[in-house]
């Protein structure tokens, strides 16, 4: 079926979301709009997210098609994933979710690593699971991940708030975190590392097949860069995530 999955993010971190889904649904055309003009999202309000990402996605149906839209963004899907789905009825939207349920499977004390913004809301549906989880706040770490920030810096800034062999699981409640799931692999050897991409990129698949729109392998796949601040400095920094390989 003719159209393109829309996947949004502030940054960068919504690449990870993207490389997964490219895995399970290679077949699909998708639109990566990175919102670097906004960038970060947790100092903006709800409002200004809510209406932000109205903006965005009629922008880009200007100029696609679009089947779907993926919040690749916590912060965004908890400010405004419920305002969106009422503006947009025809396009199914989907949101992100940390992935409490194999956390909760496995079983033992979380932590669920995650923004100032979102972890209020992180906290209460993590109950919902039945998990034994500690929110930790890391404010700036999405910053130094979106601007490549060294490896010995990232794990000396976690390290100040999250020691290895206090947890069970780490739970990874930012896709930013996700560029780096090898990397907190390394700095907690004792715990199982979780993040919500796979889960997410399932639940787009079974959309599509729901729909049945999903492609079949004599597409050819394509995916798209927008940039709200598209500066050749930017672009060429997002084309070499891009095509980074997973860490």
């Amino acid at each position: 079926m003719k159209g393109s999955i829309l996947v949004m993010d502030s940054g960068a971190g919504g690449i990870s979301t993207l490389k997964v889904l490219r895995k399970i649904l290679p077949y699909e055309d998708y639109i990566y709009f990175a919102d670097n003009k906004n960038m970060p999202y947790g100092n903006k309000s709800r409002a200004f997210l809510a209406e932000n990402a109205i903006a965005i996605i009629k922008k880009v149906s200007e100029d696609y098609a679009l089947k779907m839209a993926v919040l690749a963004c916590n912060t965004l899907t908890g400010a405004a994933v419920k305002i969106l789905r009422e503006e947009f009825t025809s396009l199914p939207i989907v949101g992100m979710e940390p992935a409490y349920k194999p956390a909760g499977e496995k079983g033992g004390k979380t932590a669920v690593l995650c923004t100032a913004v979102t972890g209020e809301n992180l906290l209460q549906s993590s109950k919902l699971y039945g998990l034994d989880a500690k929110t930790i706040v890391l404010p700036d770490l999405a910053l130094l991940i979106e601007y490549g920030a060294p490896d010995e810096e990232i794990t000396s800034y976690v390290k100040r708030y999250v020691s290895d062999g206090e947890f069970s699981n780490i739970v990874l409640g930012c896709t930013h975190y996700c560029l780096k799931r090898g990397l907190f692999e390394k700095m907690f050897p004792s715990a199982a590392v979780f993040d919500g991409n796979e889960g997410v990129a399932r639940r787009v698949r079974d959309l599509l097949q729901k729909n049945n729109s999903i492609n079949d392998r004599h597409f050819v796949p394509s995916t798209v860069l927008v940039l709200s601040r598209p500066e050749r400095s930017e672009i060429n920094r997002y084309v070499r995530l891009l095509r980074a390989p997973e860490r």
